[in-house]
């Protein structure tokens, strides 16, 4: 919460009520159309960081029915994200979000039965399992 708060007043931002917390960290809505989150561990920070400014790159607005809040600003020091508030549905982070390749974890059954389910030259996102998904390019 310190670093949330530092992050907030040097943007001189207003935290608002709590979106949610979970393993990876806290989100709060500021008092602007934007909300913070910040991460627990720097991997998590680094890799959900990443993976927004792909979606950038790429303009990816939803993935399926799910709404994409924008990446505003990022601060690895205080290893906090500002993004755009969306309207429900939307996706909850990135921060286990593959680029470009499945997790190791995923086991072999899973690339193969999902391997051609989408072409990444349609479709920046390949579902990779159940309710995750790898971005493309």
């Amino acid at each position: 919460m310190r670093r949330l708060k530092a992050y907030a007043e040097s943007r001189r931002l207003i935290l608002r009520s709590r979106l949610g917390f979970g393993q990876d960290g806290i989100v709060y809505q500021t008092d602007l159309p934007s909300a913070l989150k910040a991460f627990k561990h720097r991997e998590l920070f680094d890799r959900e960081v990443r993976v927004y400014e792909r979606i950038a790159r790429k303009r990816v607005t939803h993935v399926g029915r799910f709404a994409i809040p924008k990446l505003i600003d990022a601060d690895a020091e205080n290893r906090v994200i500002e993004m755009s508030v969306v309207r429900r549905p939307f996706v909850l982070g990135f921060s286990a979000a593959g680029l470009d390749r499945f997790d190791n974890d995923w086991s072999q059954d899973c690339r193969v039965e999902n391997h051609n389910e989408t072409s990444p030259r349609r479709q920046p996102w390949r579902k990779s399992g159940r309710r995750s998904y790898v971005l493309h390019g």
